[in-house]
């Protein structure tokens, strides 16, 4: 039996009765990691989680200051198992690929371990390194050992951990990061290979990086108990990363097939009821950048077929960004579909401790392209501020770690370094200027082809004019793909088939926002771009706002093409969501003639404008498009009326008055008009106290509504002994005893300055540049 399998199956009493040497008699074949590319933090984790999950021995972990010679200590058995006896496990990480442990590495540990054993706290002690260890060093450090009173001491080199790596699956999934470190052509079958090959082609390198983050450890739990998590976060979380590694994790450990699938439709397809180990994974599933309608649908009239796939052993892991998610939820029939609404699947990714930043920007440094010499002379300091930054992303890490994201960084400045972090926007736009013509044509040709360009290339209609309008050839475009392959671009191997996409999401929008500074390649932008990004970023004429790009009278019909192309047909929430991009473009980014031509494109416009909801103040951009409407004769005295009485009716129901103290809003009635909404609002106003009374009960406590209600019926009727009541009944709600004492603590806590991290001895960071 070998000293890990002794380990496994028995605890540390019967480690004990194995040496280093029975490691190299294993017999099967023990797979290589790399681990000197772990860290010392990571290393320190993964032998703990070694003592936790191999040996069960709960393992006491401490702080970052002095350790006394000690990275966890435990109770350990002895071989008969009759009695629990002090232990410490000490850890020792080198950088160097190539390194023996000798016994002078552990002199000072030898010295600290003697003090440990004469005041009785260590009886057992165990040594983990990723050094390489011989028979005749390690038989000399246990003699020292022995000799400086401790009675029982096992040592586990680089050998003996890649042992225990190889031999149990389930440490491999809990340490996913090993994925990225080793030969996964080892580590599973040919078959199983094959089916990995995508996710490898996509993602080895994120691996690599990947810390085990809460949200990681919550996925995996829900896919064993439930076999469907939801991964939630915003761009550049790490979503897919942890969805690839659950991926390997489960075809690693369950023998699962893992199937990429592009809509929740696909299911109809690659589902096979007689092939139970399926693992389904699908990225941005309601929406790539935004929420998709169609997607709600499709998962509407997929979800018999879903709940029959976990019925019979499929798994699933989805990733969405939130807000498409949250934009999604109305449209879905959660009641077919629970799962879609329980916490333990629905995971949000993006909540990371303080040491998990770490770890992750230090991934990213330290297996990135910056050069050691600039590594070492980062202050740490600088790295802990950048990784406490409330924007701190994965994805800003993994661009913190290429040069070619930070030509414009200087390392030794906090301010600098912090920059990058706050505005990633704009240093996407300065890499995307420094670039030459035709890696920027080569981007163009990737976006152009919706984020998917063939390999080996193959030319498709509006390439030339594309590179015509840029001056590039073809055949430099294509050249300069390479060069961006693993920094903006990827090149993705799925069995035949081969195609150049863009590394992350972000880029996209980033490339949009670079095209849209360039007049000469407007009419692509427009044509193309995402409408969020498209009417936040040009105007039709020049309507006085600064920096915006302008649009000429020409290229109208086009923006108006887009605007009716994006238009849900139906579907209460769709139009909703797209009226929050159209209406503000129309009202503030539009003059008069490209108004006119938008109302020609889209017969229904004008009635859209003219139907307000409840809460009217927040009805704005319809408010001001109704005007204009109106003034330009491109709405009827029939659309005005028809508002009229919608907002009386709101008013004399006491739903919401609001609108009662805007004059703009009360310009759209005539005096007779006045009379009669008075008139309404008199004669119901008995119940406006009952009305604010129902308010206060639906409003989970957020009294905004009522309060801006109850200022508009203030405004107009400010004698009436009704309105003073309600206010009387919203005060009362609104200011409830507050314990004083408390309140004074939050007010302290609040002005106090941002806390600090506790002093400590050692960084995350020490060895990022060894």
């Amino acid at each position: 039996m070998t000293e890990a399998r002794a380990a496994s199956q028995g605890g540390l009493g019967r480690l004990a009765q194995r040496t280093v040497e029975d490691t190299y008699l294993a017999h099967f074949a023990v797979l290589e990691f790399e681990l000197h590319q772990l860290g010392w933090f990571s290393f320190e984790q993964l032998c703990r989680t070694i003592c936790r999950e191999i040996w069960q021995q709960p393992v006491e972990a401490y702080s970052r200051g002095p350790d006394g010679g000690r990275d966890g200590a435990f109770y350990g058995p002895w071989e008969d198992g009759s009695s629990r006896v002090p232990s410490i496990l000490q850890c020792k990480h080198t950088s160097n690929e190539s390194a023996h442990l000798s016994l002078s590495d552990v002199a000072d540990d030898v010295e600290k371990a003697k003090n440990h054993a004469s005041a009785g706290r260590c009886d057992f002690y165990v040594l983990m390194t990723n050094s390489r260890l011989t028979g005749t060093s390690a038989e000399a450090i246990e003699n020292a050992f022995r000799l400086a009173g401790v009675k029982q001491v096992r040592i586990l080199g680089y050998e003996a951990i890649c042992e225990l790596l190889t031999e149990h699956k389930a440490l491999r999934a809990l340490v996913p990061r090993l994925y990225g470190l080793g030969d996964l052509t080892e580590i599973l079958d040919d078959r199983a290979y094959e089916q990995a090959e995508a996710i490898l082609a996509m993602m080895h390198d994120q691996l690599a990086r990947l810390v085990p983050v809460e949200a990681h450890r919550t996925a995996h739990r829900a896919l064993r108990e439930h076999r469907f998590a939801l991964l939630l976060g915003e761009a550049g979380s790490g979503k897919s990363s942890i969805a690839a590694s659950l991926a390997l994790g489960a075809m690693d450990q369950y023998g699962a097939r893992p199937i990429k699938i592009a809509s929740i439709e696909d299911l109809q397809d690659r589902w096979n009821p007689r092939e139970p180990d399926q693992f389904f994974w699908l990225d941005d599933g309601f929406g790539a950048t935004q929420y998709e309608s169609t997607t709600s649908n499709a998962w509407n009239q997929t979800t018999n077929l879903l709940a029959a796939a976990l019925r019979g052993g499929a798994r699933f892991i989805v990733t969405s960004r939130d807000y498409v998610y949250a934009a999604a939820r109305s449209d879905l029939k959660l009641s077919a579909f629970p799962l879609l609404d329980e916490a333990s699947v629905v995971i949000q990714v993006q909540s990371f401790t303080r040491e998990e930043r770490e770890q992750i920007l230090y991934n990213h440094m330290r297996l990135g392209r910056q050069e050691p010499s600039l590594l070492g002379a980062i202050p740490i300091a600088h790295l802990e501020d950048v990784a406490r930054d409330a924007r701190f992303l994965p994805e800003l890490a993994r661009r913190l770690g290429d040069p070619l994201f930070t030509r414009g960084v200087e390392f030794r400045n906090q301010q600098s370094l912090l920059g990058f972090i706050r505005r990633p926007t704009q240093f996407l736009l300065e890499v995307l200027n420094n670039l030459d013509a035709a890696s920027r044509a080569a981007l163009g040709l990737v976006h152009l082809r919706g984020g998917r360009l063939p390999s080996p290339y193959v030319e498709a209609p509006g390439d030339a004019d594309f590179l015509s309008r840029v001056g590039v050839t073809l055949a430099n475009a294509i050249a300069a793909l390479p060069s961006l392959d693993g920094s903006l671009l990827r090149l993705v191997s799925v069995g035949q088939d081969r195609w150049w996409q863009f590394h992350h999401p972000s880029f996209t929008d980033a490339y949009q926002l670079w095209l849209s500074g360039h007049p000469e390649l407007l009419a692509e932008f427009v044509a193309s771009a995402q409408l969020e990004e498209l009417v936040r970023t040009v105007t039709c004429g020049d309507v006085g706002l600064e920096g915006a790009l302008v649009v000429p009278g020409s290229m109208y019909g086009a923006v108006a093409e887009r605007l009716t192309r994006s238009k849900p047909a139906d579907g209460w929430h769709s139009i909703s969501e797209w009226k929050k991009l159209a209406f503000p473009f129309l009202a503030r980014r539009c003059d008069e003639i490209a108004l006119r031509t938008m109302v020609d494109a889209m017969p229904d416009l004008v009635e859209m404008v003219f139907d307000v909801g409840y809460q009217v103040t927040a009805f704005f951009n319809e408010r001001h498009l109704a005007a204009t409407l109106l003034r330009l004769e491109l709405a009827t005295e029939d659309d005005r009326r028809g508002l009229v009485a919608t907002l009386t009716e709101y008013a004399a129901d006491g739903l919401d008055g609001s609108f009662l103290a805007n004059e703009d809003w009360m310009s759209f009635f005539r005096p007779s008009e006045l009379h009669e909404l008075d008139r309404r609002v008199l004669a119901e106003i008995d119940a406006l106290d009952d009305r604010i009374a129902e308010d206060v009960r639906n409003s989970e406590g957020d009294l905004s509504y009522a309060e801006e209600s109850l200022t508009g019926y203030e405004s107009r009727y400010p004698d009436r002994p009704e309105v003073a009541a309600a206010r009387q009944r919203l005060e009362h709600h609104a200011n409830p005893e507050v314990d004083e004492s408390a309140a004074e603590w939050r007010d302290e806590d609040e002005q106090a300055p941002p806390s600090q991290p506790p002093s400590r001895e050692r960084s995350i960071f020490d060895d990022l540049a060894s």
